[in-house]
């Protein structure tokens, strides 16, 4: 997967372009398939879950489409964490939706 940010205006043309180039006489129909296909594997998400884990104080982050896989993906990392020393945090919107340990 590779994920990318660009404006909403800048994806809607670069869609609409290829949606058309995947319908265009112009391009062969095995690259007008391979096109299509292209599109229809796109999942377009507004903001990512981010989990972050601090670990032997060493950062990670990963990126999760919906918030219980990243909770979930949080909580598997947590039992390989230090609790005196090691972090885990999803955030989503820039607002912390999970951590551990659990803040008192």
């Amino acid at each position: 997967m590779v994920t990318i940010r660009l404006p909403r205006n800048a994806w809607a043309l670069l869609r609409e372009t290829l949606t058309l180039d995947a319908r265009s006489g112009a391009f062969e129909p095995k690259l007008r398939k391979q096109i299509a296909h292209a599109l229809k594997q796109i999942r377009e998400v507004a903001e990512p879950y981010i989990l972050v884990t601090v670990k032997s104080g060493i950062p990670e982050a990963s990126l999760f489409w919906d918030q219980e896989k990243a909770i979930k993906a949080a909580k598997r990392e947590a039992k390989t964490l230090n609790v005196e020393n090691d972090r885990a945090v999803v955030f989503h919107q820039g607002n912390e939706v999970f951590s551990w340990p659990h803040e008192s």
